[in-house]
Parts: C-alpha cells; sequence; structure tokens
C-alpha cells in the first residue's frame, strides 16, 4: 500500500437473487469441518445517515462475527483500522440493496490510503485464484453445500450491468454517489462511453479512430 497515488485491490463478488436467513450454528459447522477458522461477516446497509452497529458471534467449530453496520460507519471504520490489511483475510462483505459502484465507494479509503476496488485480470485470470476458492468456501458454507440451490441463487446470468459495471453508456446514466460526513467527502461518477470503435482492415495495425478512414463507430 503507497501512501501517494491510488492502491488497486481486487474484488470477487456474487449476487443472491433473494433474501435468504442463514443458522450461524450450521455455518460455524461446516466452516469449521472445512477447516476454516475465523470469518468476520459485515452485512453494510447503504444507509449513509445511520449510526447503527450491532455484532453477534458464534462458535461451533469456527469463530464467527457478525457485523450489522451502517454504510457511513463501516466507512469510518476501514478508514481509520490500521490492520485492515490483516482481517480483510477472515472477511465476507454483505453490500445490501448494492452494487459494484456502492462497492467501489464504500472502500475508497483504507487505512488512511486511497483505493480502487477493482475486478482483476491478469494474465493468470483463468486460473483459480485464493480469492475466488475462499469465496466459493464461503457460499458452500453458507448455503449447506447444497449445489442446485447455490446454482438458482446466482444471478451471474440474469445480472443488469448496472449491478457489476462502474460505467454506463449515453442511452443511460447512473446517478453519481456521493457519500458525506464531517470526516469524509467522496464522490464516483461513472464513466461515460459515448461510442465504441469497432476496428477494420489490418489488425496488426495501429489505428488513429479520428482520422483512419477505415475505422467505423458503433
Amino acid at each position: 500500500m503507497k501512501k501517494e497515488g491510488l492502491n488497486n485491490l481486487t474484488s470477487k463478488m456474487i449476487t443472491i437473487k433473494e433474501l435468504k436467513y442463514i443458522n450461524m450454528s450450521e455455518l460455524s459447522k461446516a466452516l469449521a469441518a472445512m477447516g476454516i477458522e475465523i470469518l468476520l461477516i459485515f452485512s453494510i446497509y447503504n444507509d449513509y445517515e445511520s449510526n447503527s452497529c450491532d455484532a453477534v458471534s458464534c462458535n461451533n467449530g469456527s469463530k464467527i462475527t457478525y457485523y450489522d453496520i451502517s454504510a457511513d460507519k463501516f466507512i469510518n471504520f476501514i478508514k481509520s483500522q490500521a490492520d485492515f490489511l490483516e482481517f480483510n483475510q477472515h472477511s465476507l462483505y454483505i453490500i445490501r440493496n448494492g452494487n459494484f459502484l456502492d462497492i467501489k465507494n464504500v472502500f475508497a479509503s483504507v487505512s488512511g490510503y486511497n483505493v480502487n476496488i477493482g475486478r482483476g485480470g491478469s494474465q493468470k485470470a483463468h486460473i483459480l485464484s485464493p480469492l475466488d476458492l475462499r469465496l466459493s468456501s464461503y457460499i458452500m458454507a453458507l448455503f449447506k453445500n447444497k449445489y442446485k440451490w447455490i446454482s438458482y441463487l446466482n444471478t451471474f446470468n440474469q445480472l443488469s450491468k448496472d449491478r457489476y459495471l462502474s460505467y454506463t453508456n449515453k442511452y443511460k446514466s447512473y446517478k453519481q454517489i456521493t457519500i458525506t460526513n464531517k470526516h469524509l467527502f467522496l464522490g464516483f461518477k461513472p464513466i461515460v462511453v459515448d461510442e465504441i470503435p469497432l476496428y477494420k482492415g489490418d489488425p496488426d495495425k495501429l489505428l488513429d479512430c479520428c482520422s483512419d478512414p477505415t475505422c467505423t463507430y458503433l
């Protein structure tokens, strides 16, 4: 993490189709069977004026701490926590009624560092990563290892773009997300994509879309 400039963190997320209630005692047993000793769950309400913060703990083989917290309180919490990178390795975040742009705003400042939450795109993106494996393990434990049920709840094939992208196009605009309180002011605007170049001709040549006659726009 660098004090100067923007630090990039990679995220991995799942969007659940409908509300489900989870038995923490059963979840603790399932995590223990997988060898996961600790899990912190932050259930974040997308309400920036609330000051609520409640915590419930359970240890039935694996120690689980569940935090019910408002977005503004969570923002202030991670902004000042010097050990964020340590407890983040054992954390699952639930953004209620949120989207990817909300996630970027909530995690814009961490331990005094400016942060950009990205989707990742390394050369090893097709390889199972530790982050993929950890999220998959949490999901399996949460929903009692029922593959068909998890497949039903996963909205991957039905998601609208405003849920998982941080930009839009000229035909539809999304409002700017702004977070304000006495400690913090942040606002991210979606990037507006007006035209997407469609290249024709020799793919080995670098084309100038402003002047090349073989370049058209969608």
